[in-house]
This record gives C-alpha cells, structure tokens and sequence, in this order.
C-alpha cells in the first residue's frame, strides 16, 4: 500500500473514533453546537501528530501528486511558499494533506447533524 492509500485509510480509521469521543461529548451536553470547530481542532492536533517523520511526509506528498493531484495542488496553496527549507514545505503540505483527508471523512459523518443542528 502507498502512502496516499495509508493515509485515507488511517483518516478513516482515526474519524471513526473521533466520531465516538464527539458524539459522546456533544450530542447531549451542545445539541452539536460547535460541532465544526471541535471537529477541525481535532484534526489539526492529529494532522500534527502524524507530520513529525520528514521521509513520510516526503511519501506522502510524492503518493498525493499522482493519485490526487487536486488535494495536493489545493494543500499545496493552503500550505504557501515561504519555509526555511524544502523538509520544512514538506511537512506543511503533508499536514494540510492529513487534515484534509480527516476533515472530509469527518463532514461526511456528520454531514446531517452539520446542516440540520440537531
């Protein structure tokens, strides 16, 4: 399995337990009031985690650019221009990579408390 196909699966892997620690902390506590912004701050520390290894983000940003080139080009902007080094590119794109994989896997378990608010 390439890095592109690990890290979908590991998005939704990792959305999958999220879902539960969400659910559980607000379905009853918010009635899914800041439901987005839990969900994105949860990637963004799992996006983080996961971007530590420079050769695995290295992977997965070469794997993304063949099989998916719109993510990659869409992190790619997200992610800018300005870094110290090439490594450092690398892990940014990486991150918005991983978090946007788990961000799209999230939305679309959530989709229906999302936009109806119950």
């Amino acid at each position: 399995m390439n890095a592109y196909a690990e890290a979908r699966q590991d998005a939704q892997s990792r959305a999958e337990e999220l879902r539960s620690e969400i659910v559980e902390a607000y379905s009853t506590s918010t009635r899914w009031q800041g439901l987005e912004e839990e969900m994105l701050e949860r990637g963004w520390e799992i996006a983080d985690v996961d971007s530590i290894w420079t050769q695995d983000n290295w992977n997965l940003v070469t794997a993304t650019r063949s099989q998916d080139f719109d993510r990659y080009q869409d992190a790619c902007d997200t992610a800018g221009s300005c870094f110290d080094s090439l490594d450092d590119q690398m892990t940014a794109i990486s991150f918005f990579i991983r978090e946007g994989l788990l961000m799209e896997t999230l939305n679309d378990m959530f989709h229906q408390k999302i936009v109806q608010g119950d």
